[in-house]
């Protein structure tokens, strides 16, 4: 690998970066731009954002980098979303324009390479795209759409690699540049002497339980929730009602006890003022219909008396206007035209506006943690989407934020979670976030997101989706790949749990499904000694066979076929099963 890092000098000079420009008026420039070299090959771009602030768009391109229709190879972006040579005509991003991952790579029969966003990460889209069969793929800024000044320059770092390179070797390019511009970036393995229960934490069965809510029980059923779609006042709320009391709670965590699950990581949601999602940013008083702060304690102290680990769900990246803290909009964040930024979607405490952080962190949220850490709670404190939304920017000329500042904030908190519960947790994890996140439920949604879309005949821009997150940060941060993989996955989407180097979690659970629960719970413990390991290699094999190693030298072979056994490198494998070579 090496060997062909330091041929890479020379493959930019004959692949150079292209930015294309595109002014308020539609006028298009081109300009090549000049690089600095730097480690193991790459060579950085920059366009200075005073530069930047003249266009309206701004793209780059790796050129020699274009593909065919019907040659070998792919185009590759976040999360490790694959797209073959196989259209006369494509155009695609990823849904919402949100990166977790900030880079786009390209393997062709002729070259490969990967583009890593160093600067400006939030503001800018990447693309796939083909015209007349042909393929390029690339980054691209929206400057109108930053709502303020451009506040750093677009900084862009190219590795050119050899045709032979595939997703494994971008995968691990990625996370040494990871590496050096995130000094804070350390293993599980290295964590645990400063974090002593994330140990634990990593052997654990994951479970959520939800303990109070607004919706309506049979809300997963079929019922309407666009009465939920309004600015609900403290006048007109829906009523909580409880999901589960904190004392049923404890009786089901002593049924899992009892049926042998001795090592489970319970993130307890809805006990906070309001339920699940119900008055958002406020956190207290503890919710009484589902027994009140005197229930809590007992319930948490029980389960650490079973052993297990018990953490707090909270929510600070949604506001609700029934919350005591709404404060005439000024917790949320304020669009450059003075409107709100409202949430597309809504929940129980009705229509969500994001949280200005740079407004409310210092005023509320490490106090709502000290308290939370109060009642008793330890493990990874967990604050929903924290690490799977973009940092919002505010215009509110009160407490004005770039994505920048808002991002910092973030990081903050997080790093306050860690010091005070021994560990934090979200979900997806965009790449800010990596040094600081423990665990994360689920990666990104992408093959559910395919599936879906497929089957309503939506036009899907990739083909399949490889562990690229998995292969850098498997072992940085415990993760979940996919939502198809939580609750109880069966057959292929069980397989795809443990191919992916998943940690089992499940959210909606009573006692009746503890049997199925421990069956997974028991395949879990057969792999979970590779969490916080690092994932060395992946491969396809064909057939419906698959190969993991890792850097124990361990490997997992994975077969699925669901009709017959099958044999792989002397390995033979089950139908739709797995086996582990140590």
């Amino acid at each position: 690998m090496m060997e062909s890092m330091n041929t890479v000098m020379k493959d930019n000079c004959e692949f150079p970066v292209t930015a294309v420009f595109t002014a308020a008026d539609g006028h298009v420039e081109r300009r090549t731009l000049s690089g600095v070299p730097g480690a193991e090959g790459g060579v950085t771009y920059t366009i200075p954002m005073a530069e930047a602030g003249k266009w309206r768009r701004i793209s780059l391109h790796v050129e020699g980098s274009e593909a065919r229709r019907g040659e070998d190879g792919y185009a590759l972006t976040e999360r490790g979303l694959v797209t073959h040579f196989t259209e006369e005509t494509e155009r695609w991003c990823p849904e919402n324009h949100w990166m977790a991952q900030h880079y786009v790579a390209m393997k062709t029969p002729r070259m490969a390479f990967i583009g890593i966003v160093d600067s400006l990460h939030y503001e800018y889209q990447c693309w796939c795209v083909a015209e007349n069969g042909l393929y390029r793929t690339y980054p691209e800024w929206e400057i109108d759409n930053i709502g303020g000044p451009v506040y750093e320059d677009i900084v862009y770092t190219v590795y050119a690699l050899p045709p032979t390179a595939d997703y494994n070797a971008m995968a691990k390019l990625y996370r040494r540049h990871f590496e050096r511009r995130h000094p804070d970036l350390k293993p599980i393995a290295e964590r645990m002497a400063s974090q002593p229960l994330l140990g634990k934490l990593r052997d654990a069965f994951a479970l959520r339980q939800i303990c109070a809510r607004k919706w309506p029980a049979d809300w997963m059923r079929g019922v309407d929730k666009k009465a939920f779609d309004r600015d609900f006042t403290p006048g007109d709320e829906p009523s909580v009602w409880c999901v589960k009391s904190f004392a049923g709670t404890l009786e089901d965590l002593k049924a899992l006890k009892a049926a042998g699950m001795d090592d489970v990581a319970l993130c307890l949601a809805g006990w906070q003022t309001g339920g699940y999602d119900g008055r958002c940013p406020s956190v207290f008083p503890v919710e009484s219909v589902a027994g009140g702060e005197a229930e809590l304690r007992k319930l948490i102290a029980g389960a650490q008396e079973l052993g297990y680990v018990i953490d707090a769900h909270n929510n600070f990246t949604d506001s609700f206007t029934c919350s005591p803290r709404w404060d005439g909009g000024d917790v949320a964040g304020m669009k450059a035209d003075g409107s709100l930024h409202a949430n597309t979607d809504f929940w129980d405490g009705g229509r969500p506006y994001d949280t200005c952080l740079k407004s409310v962190a210092d005023r509320y949220f490490y106090d709502d943690l000290r308290k939370t850490r109060e009642l008793g709670f330890r493990g990874a404190a967990y604050i929903d989407v924290f690490s799977a939304a973009w940092p919002y920017r505010c215009s509110n000329p009160k407490h004005p934020a770039t994505r920048r500042d808002t991002e910092r904030i973030q990081i903050a908190l997080a790093k306050f979670c860690r010091e005070l519960n021994g560990g934090f947790a979200s979900e997806c994890c965009f790449d800010h976030m990596i040094p600081y996140v423990d665990y994360i439920n689920y990666a990104q949604c992408y093959i559910r997101k395919m599936r879906q879309w497929a089957a309503t005949g939506r036009h899907v821009g990739w083909d399949e989706v490889v562990p690229f997150f998995e292969l850098a940060f498997h072992d940085v941060v415990l993760s979940n790949p996919d939502k198809v993989t939580q609750e109880i996955p069966e057959g292929a989407d069980r397989l795809l749990l443990w191919e992916f180097g998943g940690r089992p979690v499940v959210y909606y659970w009573e006692a009746s499904d503890i049997p199925k629960m421990k069956k997974l719970y028991d395949e879990f413990r057969q792999l979970r000694h590779l969490q916080g390991v690092e994932m060395t290699e992946h491969r396809r094999l064909g057939d419906g066979l698959a190969r993991v190693t890792y850097a124990n030298g361990e490997k997992v072979y994975f077969n699925y076929d669901p009709t017959r056994s099958r044999t792989c490198e002397g390995v033979t494998i089950a139908p739709l099963g797995w086996k582990l070579v140590k």
